[in-house]
């Protein structure tokens, strides 16, 4: 079994918070209780199915990472970045700081951590040693 470093546990968990803060924050958008949204319909459907698809694709990409996947790897980092540009195309207020900090922490994990993520594991799966 291939040893998990604490750091990796960090950044598989804080992508799954994320995905969980998307999730959250489709579902303001769509009851209808985010206060600074226009009172437009297709906006806030598109925002919410925005979200909700966010929200899934992280926790896909989390568990690829988890089988050292480097495609899962390489979409990670270029998820994550573009989820970080996106909070610019906004006002910037302290949500979106926090938003921000939620999404470059991991990214900035992943490649501190790269050798975890991107080591082949194909010796170890033919002689029965990793499942």
């Amino acid at each position: 079994m291939t040893h998990r470093p604490l750091s990796v546990t960090v950044t598989l968990a804080l992508i799954l918070l994320d995905a969980a803060l998307w999730l959250a924050f489709g579902l303001i958008v769509a009851v209808g209780l985010h206060p600074a949204l226009p009172d437009n319909l297709v906006y806030k459907i598109v925002l919410s199915l925005a979200s909700f698809g966010a929200a899934l694709v992280l926790a896909g990409l989390s568990v690829l990472l988890t089988r050292h996947n480097r495609a899962g790897y390489v979409l990670t980092l270029a998820f994550l970045g573009a989820a970080a540009l996106a909070f610019f195309l906004d006002d910037v207020g302290w949500v979106d700081l926090a938003f921000l900090a939620a999404t470059l922490l991991p990214a900035a994990l992943l490649l501190k951590d790269r050798h975890w993520y991107l080591h082949d594991l194909s010796h170890l799966t033919s002689t029965g040693i990793h499942s």
